[in-house]
């Protein structure tokens, strides 16, 4: 095909820890390309991105690998610089640079946790869908083809199921007696049901949880006739039993849950109204250690970012406080 003119050259952005970041543009900038080459789930075209950690994160990377699986989870520096340039809109190659062999394989998997504006649900059980993909159970969760145990919410595409997951299900964590097994280095011990309830609760999906199967679908939501269908242990078709809200805020729910070090989030709001939009984004933003990159088109989601990352169209961007940018879109509409 013809040559397409560079996504972005020369970004260079630091996210410090907490810290959050609004990627907007007009249609066509290549917004969503940009964050998926950041997260490393496009292979395509020309191009890099450079993950650079601070000294003293580098060495806390470093130490942490050193230890071996029980030295505890990887450390995310308090500021993580991305830069570099990547040609090609919507393809990208992706690698580490400037770091020693411990630091990249450290940022390798550093536990980003991206999500797409139409989550993948899993053939399960309700509570399968709260703790994929940072819990998962091979043996018994169909997958539609997907691998599992990335450190990624979503690297499936929406057309490409089939490119979900970096590693297998057993890396970085211990499978228990009941099958379960994290696939996120330094993962987290796996939440009991009353944590998975109340996140359902905390995004406004308490209600599933005595919805039951009467109320899932057509076949009543029963995979195979077998099972109890009721609160966490009911199962269906859940990509057709929710709404696409709902599918959002189920996504949210399993944000909550696996506390990434760092979140992207590619139109994450897109179907949810004003005030589910604002709870959502509250709950992200009272996370004790997790960082967020945005990308959208609603003005109101500048509130809920401390910086705005503009993409001009033609490879050329800028970066200014939220406030800022608010104060200068208010002056264009006078």
């Amino acid at each position: 095909g013809a040559d397409r003119p560079p996504l972005v050259q020369g970004l260079d952005l630091s996210l410090s820890r907490k810290g959050s970041v609004l990627i907007m543009g007009p249609s066509g900038a290549g917004k969503t390309s940009l964050l998926r080459a950041v997260a490393g789930l496009w292979e395509q075209g020309e191009g890099e991105v450079r993950w650079a950690a601070s000294p003293a994160a580098a060495a806390a990377a470093a130490a942490a690998l050193a230890a071996g699986p029980a030295g505890g989870a990887v450390v995310v520096d308090p500021t993580v610089g991305v830069g570099g340039d990547v040609a090609d809109q919507g393809a990208q190659t992706t690698s580490v640079s400037g770091a020693d062999t411990a630091t990249a394989a450290a940022m390798e998997n550093n536990g980003l946790y991206f999500i797409p504006q139409r989550p993948y649900l899993v053939l399960g059980t309700l509570r399968q869908q709260l703790l994929y993909p940072t819990w998962v159970q091979p043996d018994k969760t169909q997958f539609g083809g997907a691998k599992v145990g990335s450190p990624f919410e979503e690297s499936a595409l929406e057309e490409t199921e089939s490119s979900e997951g970096k590693a297998g299900a057993t890396v970085g964590g211990e499978e228990d007696s009941n099958g379960w097994s994290c696939g996120v280095e330094g993962c987290r011990p796996k939440p009991g049901d009353d944590e998975l309830a109340a996140a359902l609760e905390s995004v406004n999906l308490g209600y599933l949880l005595t919805r039951g199967a009467n109320n899932s679908g057509g076949n009543g939501g029963n995979i195979g006739g077998a099972g109890d269908c009721v609160g966490l242990n009911a199962t269906g078709d859940w990509a057709s039993i929710l709404s696409l809200g709902e599918q959002q805020r189920l996504a949210f729910a399993r944000l909550l849950l696996a506390a990434p070090p760092v979140a992207l989030l590619d139109e994450a709001t897109s179907a949810l109204d004003s005030k589910n939009e604002a709870r959502m984004y509250g709950l992200l933003r009272g996370l004790p250690d997790t960082s967020y990159v945005s990308v959208g088109h609603r003005d109101s989601l500048i509130g809920y970012h401390d910086e705005i990352l503009r993409l001009e169209g033609d490879s050329s961007w800028r970066t200014l406080r939220a406030d800022v940018y608010k104060e200068e879109l208010s002056l264009e509409e006078r």
